[in-house]
């Protein structure tokens, strides 16, 4: 009977966790509605939107699947976890590629660059500032002792070391 109630509760958190990340693609799909990813992918056939969006894909997995890790106290309060920490790593990430189109690669405008130009560079760090993201999320939502204003201090100390490293890059310091 155990064995049935941990496969049950594994599916049912796997359910939410794709249904969280739906929700972080619609978002990314409502935020980036300058071009059609479908166009862009398979007419297109334009790499610098293909590692954009993968680095934002492989950057939400992380960034929500940190909420899954650490242990159990119970399938309501994981729910309820993964919930409130998957919205918000969702948030999150969204965020932080507001701030690298912003203030890291402020000199131009992402978008112009990943549709007009098929800047490949631009989508390198697009991808890298995602999986980054998705990795400091992770780190911020994982385990046990934190809470919501926790994770939100070490995403954005993480976004203020990234966009450090980005500007020091920049600058050519090695």
């Amino acid at each position: 009977m155990e064995i049935l109630d941990r496969l049950l509760t594994a599916v049912i958190l796997i359910a939410v966790f794709y249904v969280l990340f739906f929700i972080g693609k619609l978002i990314h799909d409502l935020l980036h509605r300058e071009y059609n990813l479908t166009l862009e992918l398979v007419e297109k056939d334009n790499p610098a939107v293909a590692l954009a969006v993968a680095g934002y894909y492989l950057g939400l997995v992380l960034a929500i699947g940190g909420a899954l890790v650490g242990p159990s106290r119970g399938i309501i309060s994981d729910l309820f976890d993964l919930g409130i920490y998957g919205l918000l790593s969702i948030i999150m990430l969204n965020l932080s590629w507001v701030l690298c189109d912003r203030v890291i690669l402020s000199r131009f405008r992402m978008s112009d660059e990943l549709i007009r130009d098929r800047n490949s560079g631009t989508g390198a760090v697009s991808f890298g500032m995602s999986v980054a993201t998705g990795l400091i999320i992770y780190g911020s939502v994982a385990g046990e002792g934190g809470s919501i204003w926790t994770a939100i201090a070490f995403w954005a100390m993480g976004q203020v070391i990234l966009t450090i490293a980005a500007v020091v890059q920049r600058a050519g310091v090695p």
